[in-house]
């Protein structure tokens, strides 16, 4: 299970190197320092600053070319949370049909099988994505959200679904960041959130997949509205 501490080091470090870059320090067409260097610069481990590299190469401050490294793109190409939505739409909408179903029967399986560590993890989650929310931190609520709904993942106890849950997280990551960015929509996901969590701690599966069902759909219709 991925420790708290993580998004503040992740979000850390996508805004140092993010102000780097604004500041001009790196130049569109300039290679970022490997991701060794990165760790003791920011003294981070390379799962952060990989995860740092996704989040900027999502905002279109950097290409990430495998094998070669990260290269900063041209900011004025930068993708705005309209544009992105509008160009990879039959992305999102295959994403969310598969994603309804899936969270569905993991939250039922979650309120049956998660224990009492687990659900105290699940709420210091949730107090992170609220105080992200409050900062207006679009990073920060970025990976509080998605280690909220993995951490319910994790609570199934199904190494199968654990499993299929990492390419789906991968895949959703620039929608969360995209989705966030727009006033209005990381206040939507608040109180699901709670609601979620309250029924996960009464142990009522048929509630928990009832309030899951109600956030994705909010989640579907905030994309929708940007369209």
């Amino acid at each position: 299970m991925q420790p708290i501490a993580r998004i503040s080091s992740t979000d850390h470090a996508v805004n140092h190197i993010r102000d780097s870059i604004l500041s001009g320090a790196y130049r569109k067409g300039d290679k970022l320092p490997a991701e060794m260097e990165l760790c003791e610069l920011l003294h981070v481990g390379r799962s952060t600053v990989r995860e740092a590299l996704r989040v900027l190469q999502a905002m279109g401050l950097v290409e990430i070319r495998h094998g070669k490294g990260a290269f900063v793109t041209d900011r004025e190409n930068a993708v705005t949370p309209e544009m992105w939505f509008q160009k990879y739409n039959y992305k999102v909408a295959d994403i969310m049909q598969v994603r309804l179903p899936i969270e569905q029967m993991a939250v039922r399986l979650a309120a049956i099988n998660m224990q009492e560590k687990e659900l105290s993890h699940l709420q210091e989650i949730q107090d992170s994505f609220r105080r992200a929310v409050e900062e207006n931190n679009v990073n920060q609520m970025t990976l509080a959200d998605e280690y909220f709904h993995g951490a319910i993942i994790e609570g199934t106890h199904n190494p199968l679904l654990i499993s299929f849950n990492a390419n789906l997280t991968e895949a959703m990551r620039e929608y969360r960041l995209h989705s966030f960015s727009v006033p209005g929509n990381p206040e939507h996901a608040v109180g699901p959130h709670e609601d979620i969590l309250s029924a996960l701690r009464l142990h009522n599966p048929e509630l928990a997949a009832a309030y899951m069902v109600t956030h994705i759909q909010s989640s579907l219709s905030d994309m929708q509205r940007i369209l």
